[in-house]
């Protein structure tokens, strides 16, 4: 299965037959089995027919609406499941005190090894902030995406998490299982990027006229960025539990499997993703 990245301004995703084409002016920029495609991600100024959205409904693809420079407007997502047993167990462990905090405790637990692990790897000085700090919330952004769609395919209700308290329009159960992957999937991509030089200064362009985003990854930057942001979520890594080889992308839908394996009873514990 396959997330398709929407980043050519003013192309058109297009259903044909049994496959998913993007066309831009007046050529096939990329053409796709339909049913290989788990994800949409569309950047910017992109359109989908009305056949296209249909399928994805249909389906039951998560497609996510972003602008040029990543940030989140929306998504499209189909009617709900039947998950109401789920939600409502959610919702109750959400409001056990003691429970809540201790897979809270987990998840900080995680984030934090996974980063002194991640540093000592490393072992290099970052460089400028700025363009870094571009190339990490640009990363966070599809690392949140890649998220909520598991957390939505589970099941449970993305907006109430136990580390991020719920507040309007914020995803805080996304937020909350981001956590341990921040520094495994995005930080560790962005230092490859930057220390092999595979992303410079260059690759930026400054926009003062723009308050909030005074500095941007051209075009061309951001479509190298995805392509390391994929490799990297298709990694093949060991799932704790079972022993099993996953997919970084699949561990996402497990760790979200897990919560709601506690919330069901099922499960006694959180049990977080740890790297050595």
């Amino acid at each position: 299965m396959a997330v398709l990245y929407l980043v050519e301004q003013g192309a058109t995703l297009r259903k044909q037959g049994e496959r998913l084409v993007v066309e831009g002016e007046g050529e096939i920029l990329a053409s796709v089995p339909a049913v290989k495609v788990e994800q949409v991600v569309v950047f910017g100024s992109v359109q989908l027919t009305t056949p296209a959205m249909v399928h994805l409904l249909r389906s039951g693809v998560d497609v996510a609406f972003l602008s040029v420079d990543g940030r989140y407007y929306g998504r499209l997502v189909s009617a709900e499941s039947q998950f109401g047993e789920l939600r409502l167990r959610h919702l109750r462990l959400v409001e056990d005190g003691e429970r809540a905090l201790e897979l809270a405790r987990a998840m900080v637990r995680a984030k934090l090894h996974n980063c002194r692990t991640l540093l000592q790897r490393a072992q290099r000085e970052r460089p400028p902030p700025d363009p870094v700090n571009v190339l990490l919330s640009f990363g966070y952004t599809l690392l949140a995406q890649a998220i909520q769609a598991a957390v939505q395919t589970v099941g449970l209700d993305p907006y109430v998490g136990f580390l991020h308290v719920p507040a309007y329009s914020r995803p805080s159960l996304v937020l909350d299982l981001m956590e341990e992957f921040r520094p495994v999937v995005v930080d560790s991509v962005v230092l490859r990027l930057v220390n092999a030089r595979i992303l410079t200064r260059a690759d930026f362009v400054e926009q003062p006229e723009v308050a909030e985003r005074p500095v941007a990854l051209t075009d061309e930057a951001r479509r190298r960025f995805i392509a390391a942001f994929e490799e990297r979520v298709q990694t093949r890594v060991t799932e704790p539990r079972e022993g099993r080889q996953v997919t970084v992308r699949r561990l996402f839908e497990l760790q979200a499997r897990q919560v709601a394996a506690v919330a069901l009873g099922q499960r006694e514990r959180y049990e977080p993703w740890l790297i050595r």
